[in-house]
Formats: C-alpha cells, structure tokens, sequence
C-alpha cells in the first residue's frame, strides 16, 4: 500500500501548493488513502463503506475513481484546499462541512491541522439501483454534481447516525444501517444531482393481508440476522417502497418494530431460568449480551437481569 505524504507544520506553508499552485508529488488512490487514516472497522452497506478517520495534516492529490467520494468534517475551525475540475475552495471548514467527489475526478486536497473525517465512498450502481426500486421518475439522470464545500444539516445528521453506530459497536444492527443507507441515497438523489431526482410519493401504507405477512415473517425469525431486502422480498416489494409503506401503516420504521419485538420476545425468555441473559440474547436475535440489555434498559427503564428478578 502507498503511504501518504504527510507534512510537519513548517513543510505546510507558503511554499506549498497552498499558495504557489504546485502539484503534490504523488497521486494516490482514495482507498489507501481511508485505509491509512482509519481509525475504527468501516461500516458497509452492500458496497456501500462508511469510514471514520483521524488525518493528520496533509496534501494529497486523489486520482480518479469508480466511486463518488463524500467527506463530512467532524472537526472544527481548519483550514482546508479542495481543487476539483468543477470548482475549488480554501478556507475555513468547520465540523459538519462536507465536500463532495463524485466518480471519475481528481483532486487536490490539503489540511493544516488533524482532523477527524467520516468518508463515505458510494460505489456507481448504489444510486441508480435506488432509483430504480423507488420507480424514479428520471431515472436517466442520475448525474452528481461536484461540490467543493457545503454544509447541510441534514446530511450531518445521517452521518453522525452512522458514526454513532460505530462507536456503539453495531447495536442497532443490520436493519438499523441498512435504514440509514436508505434515507442517505435518497438524500442524495433528491439534494445533489443535476437534475434533482423526482422520486415516487408512497401513500397508504400495506395491504392488511401485506402487513400481516412481513409481521408474521419478522416474528418468526427474530432469532436471525433480519434485512430489509429479505423482509421486502417476502412482499414481493423493493425494500425502499417497504420502509415507506411500513412506517405509515406502524408509525414506526420496521429497524424499530424488529427491536421492540425482540424485547418483547425477551420477556417472555428471561422467564425461564434454566437460559443464561446471554442465551436469552441470542435467541431474541441481539448479537450479544450487551445489546440486549442497551435495548432492554431503553425500552423497559430496568436491566434484564432486574427484570428477572421480579
């Protein structure tokens, strides 16, 4: 693996690209580059990666790449150079600006101070396969636009959902970040396209005999690592449309409704002693003990082990 140039303080000055429009003596592959700065394991969703990384600073020119590349800042107040085709940009970039590559550019990039960064690297199928699934109206426009800095709440919102998930070591679970996939390709087609995506309006929620179906399924395999698509698959649905239809017809997201029945389910369990809350975990679906008692404490106020004891 190449290892990035990494520049002391002093080298970061005047005479660098910052000011002298030089080129970095190097061009290096963004995936090196999150492989070298990463600081915790990647959430991926499909072929979609989430990475948190810590930077320290320096200049970098990125070549070229099958993936759209997105960088939300999750530090405060440094100094940043990002050169696009499209666009540039040197100032400040404060904690939740992002910038935003999409495929097949390079760049130059360059930062005075370390910081820490959550990359979210897009592979080219993800966007139109959910533009397809949610029945876009233009779906033959799916084209993203370069953005050297910005700043949009909502997008920040996602990605510390994302982050907070890694530092919780994946307790809300597959269904959780497969959701959160979801609601940021979305965002993504309806904010920074183009031409911004008309995606279908969903209303009216499932069927009776659809909702009793995808409930049915859910409660049989509480014990298995439940997807979406799995669940969408058994309504014969896209697992975008599904999440739709779901939350009008619960008021809930199905990640949600999985929870609250494996609480539930564990209830029932912790009434026979002979099993370990360890046991009881697995058999409710949570991937260890911890995760039972995080979602146990939140949705009952007591521990499990509380709970057992009446």
């Amino acid at each position: 693996m190449q290892q990035s140039q990494i520049l002391s303080q002093s080298e970061f000055n005047e005479s660098s690209r910052l000011s002298n429009g030089q080129s970095a003596e190097q061009t290096y592959d963004i995936f090196n580059v999150i492989a070298e700065f990463r600081s915790t394991p990647p959430i991926r969703v499909g072929d979609l990666s989430i990475e948190h990384t810590i930077d320290p600073p320096s200049e970098l020119e990125i070549s070229p790449s099958s993936h759209h590349v997105l960088l939300i800042n999750l530090s405060g107040g440094t100094r940043q150079v990002n050169q696009f085709d499209e666009g540039e940009y040197d100032g400040s970039m404060n904690s939740g600006d992002f910038f935003f590559l999409p495929s097949e550019r390079s760049a130059y990039i360059a930062w005075k101070t370390t910081d820490k960064s959550l990359i979210f690297t897009v592979p080219p199928d993800f966007l139109p396969h959910i533009a397809a699934t949610t029945e876009c109206l233009n779906p033959d426009k799916i084209e993203l636009r370069t953005i050297p800095l910005g700043c949009d709440p909502q997008l920040e919102t996602i990605a510390r959902s994302f982050l907070s998930e890694m530092t919780a070591d994946g307790l809300g679970g597959r269904l959780y970040t497969e959701s959160l996939a979801n609601l940021f390709g979305i965002h993504l087609l309806r904010h920074y396209c183009t031409t911004p995506a008309t995606l279908r309006a969903y209303k009216g929620g499932l069927s009776d005999f659809q909702l009793k179906s995808a409930i049915d399924y859910i409660r049989a395999n509480l014990d298995a690592q439940l997807s979406l698509e799995n669940i969408a698959t058994e309504l014969n649905l896209s697992h975008y449309y599904f999440c739709a239809l779901f939350k009008q017809s619960m008021g809930i997201s199905p990640w949600q409704y999985v929870i609250g029945q494996r609480v539930e389910r564990a209830k029932e369990l912790l009434k026979n002693r002979e099993l370990s809350i360890a046991e009881v975990a697995l058999a409710c679906g949570f991937s260890n003990q911890s995760h039972l008692n995080k979602h146990f404490r939140s949705a009952t106020g007591i521990a499990p082990g509380t709970y057992r004891r009446g």
